[in-house]
């Protein structure tokens, strides 16, 4: 158990790959499970859109895809209905830290 939460796995794997995946830019997504339980379940990968946003604004978004994630919002507000109408909750939301130790960034 971690902060509460019973995360299978499963779940761990897959977040694991997704990051390899994902190498070297930052991966992000989404694990859950059911509502109103501590069980992590699932995860799915979303897109880092952060390469679009510092395309169009180096200026304001200075960082890219490998030291900083921006999830899609309208693909996560979409994952967050559906997981709504199944009885599911996100729980976590993650990233990775390519060519970096696990720390807590100013940002996170």
């Amino acid at each position: 158990m971690i902060h509460g939460l019973e995360i299978a796995p499963s779940v761990i794997e897959a977040i694991a790959a997704h990051g390899e995946r994902a190498y070297p830019s930052e991966a992000c997504g989404v694990a859950y499970g059911p509502l109103g339980a501590p069980a992590v379940t699932e995860a799915v990968a979303l897109e880092n859109v952060q390469d679009r946003y510092h395309a169009r604004d180096p200026l304001r978004f200075p960082r890219t895809s490998r030291d900083a994630f921006r999830l899609d919002e309208l693909e996560h507000m979409r994952l967050l209905e559906r997981l709504e109408n199944h009885r599911q909750a996100g729980k976590i939301i993650y990233h990775s830290h390519p060519d970096a130790g696990a720390y807590f960034s100013p940002e996170d």
